[in-house]
C-alpha cells in the first residue's frame, strides 16, 4: 500500500514469490492481480492483508486451454470478478474465467504464423 498524499510505502507483500512478474492489475474490490510470465501463473492477492487469494496456472509449467498459461501478460477483471487473461507469447489467446475462477473459454488469434518464413528461399 502507498500513502497517496506522501507516496510513502506503508505495506508491501509478495516478496520472493515471483519469478518474472509482467503486470499488476487492481480488481474492482481492490484485490491485486499479478501476471508472472516466468511462473506461467496469474496470482490474486487480498488488498487488505496481502494474503494470496488464488492462483491460476501451474507453477513453472507452460500450459494451454483450461490447464494453464504460457507466459501470461495481463489480466482484466470485471465488476463481477470474472476475468480475462492475455496469454499471447505462446498461445495467441485471451482466456476467459467466471467469477469463481472456472475456465469458460478463450478467444484465439490467427494460426499458422509459426511457419511464415518456411518458403523464404523458394
Amino acid at each position: 500500500r502507498i500513502e497517496l498524499a506522501t507516496g510513502k510505502i506503508v505495506k508491501s507483500f509478495g516478496a520472493n514469490e515471483h519469478y518474472m512478474p509482467h503486470a499488476i492489475t487492481l480488481g474492482p474490490n481492490g484485490d491485486v492481480w499479478v501476471t508472472d510470465c516466468g511462473l506461467h501463473q496469474v496470482i490474486r492477492y487480498n488488498a487488505t492483508d496481502g494474503a494470496r487469494v488464488a492462483e491460476f496456472g501451474k507453477k513453472l509449467t507452460p500450459g494451454k486451454g483450461k490447464d494453464g498459461f504460457c507466459k501470461p501478460t495481463q489480466v482484466a477483471v470485471a465488476e463481477d470478478n470474472s476475468f480475462w487473461v492475455s496469454d499471447g507469447y505462446c498461445n495467441e489467446r485471451i482466456a476467459r474465467f467466471d467469477s469463481s475462477g472456472t475456465y469458460v473459454g478463450e478467444f484465439t488469434g490467427p494460426k499458422g504464423h509459426e511457419n511464415e518464413n518456411e518458403n523464404e528461399n523458394e
